[in-house]
């Protein structure tokens, strides 16, 4: 067994990841309890993030060397402690949207490989996973994007073109078995758990970290953060006019713009002296009809729910009770 344990928590989005890291983890690391390695972005301008002093992860996103690996290693050796659970949480690490997760995988597994390493992976039912990463995204990447301006044009889009790369994160059978290509050790979350079995959502928890399952459970609802704002059709995005040029030139995707930490410093920069003086505009974003929310089911839901259930531990009624299967039945 190595001299490091390490939980390495990849998501996914709209998962109440945001209240798992900073009600929970990052709690925990400033009472001295667990070593966590971020990420924090909270709303109160709390940043805490020491991975990636280290590596960032548009780097992960591309073919690392092997003196590349081994520089990193060594540095996050003087990082990691030998006495207390090491945790580093990231949704980004399963954003399909955004990086090739083979490649991302790849290079987690590699950085890690001196280390006692669990996957935690959480999961929501597709279909409002799907609405809630729409919403969350748009004013970045689909705003600008004639094709995917609308809910029902990405969504048609993703039923149509499944099997891109782009889309892995919302093809659960497919991405968890990737997750298992390069993991021995992985245990998956269902987001439902959180309002209808917190029992077991907390005690999965629990042996992860350690902890009493009733204080985790205090601290994760203590406060709840980045929550979606839900309108009477279906739910709002504010967009600013960084964002709104962000999206229309495609900067967010450009691999120039990604990897060069000054050019990132620069927009920044740029990006508050527009959103200063020009007001946000606010979208609203109406939920699938029951047509296109069947069609998005067809295409994205679990396939095989019997083999699914035993591979990945995950409990085959629930599965079905809460919609992650192709068929309710």
């Amino acid at each position: 067994m190595s001299e490091y344990r390490l939980l390495l928590h990849i998501g996914l989005h709209k998962t109440a990841t945001s209240s798992f890291q900073k009600n929970v983890l990052y709690a925990l690391h400033v009472e001295g309890i667990i070593n966590f390695l971020g990420g924090v972005r909270g709303e109160d301008s709390t940043f805490f993030y020491p991975f990636r002093e280290v590596v960032d992860i548009d780097e992960l996103a591309y073919g690392m060397k092997i003196e590349r690996v081994s520089e990193i290693q060594n540095l996050l050796r003087g990082r990691l402690s030998s006495n207390k659970i090491n945790v580093l949480s990231e949704e980004l690490f399963t954003s399909s949207i955004h990086y090739n997760l083979e490649i991302i995988f790849s290079n987690l597994s590699r950085i890690f490989a001196f280390c006692d390493t669990k996957i935690l992976v959480s999961l929501r039912s597709p279909v409002d996973m799907i609405f809630s990463r729409y919403v969350e995204h748009y004013p970045y990447i689909f705003y600008g994007d004639s094709d995917k301006d609308s809910f029902d044009k990405f969504a048609n889009h993703l039923i149509e073109n499944l099997e891109e790369r782009g889309y892995l994160e919302f093809n659960y059978e497919k991405l968890l078995d990737k997750i298992d290509s390069f993991f021995s050790e992985k245990y998956v979350l269902l987001y439902e758990d959180l309002k209808l079995d917190k029992e077991l959502y907390f005690k999965i928890l629990s042996s992860l970290l350690a902890r009493d399952a009733d204080d985790i459970q205090r601290r994760f609802l203590s406060n709840v953060s980045n929550e979606t704002k839900k309108t009477r059709i279906g739910a709002s995005a504010s967009v600013t006019p960084s964002q709104r040029i962000l999206s229309k030139l495609k900067i967010y995707n450009m691999p120039l713009v990604r990897r060069n930490w000054l050019l990132r410093l620069v927009w920044r920069r740029v990006s508050r002296v527009l959103d200063y003086f020009r007001s946000e505009v606010f979208i609203e974003h109406v939920k699938p009809s029951k047509e296109l929310a069947s069609r998005l089911q067809a295409a994205v839901g679990v396939e095989d729910v019997e083999t699914f259930s035993k591979r990945h531990n995950v409990n085959k009624n629930k599965l079905l009770c809460y919609r992650y299967a192709k068929k309710s039945s």
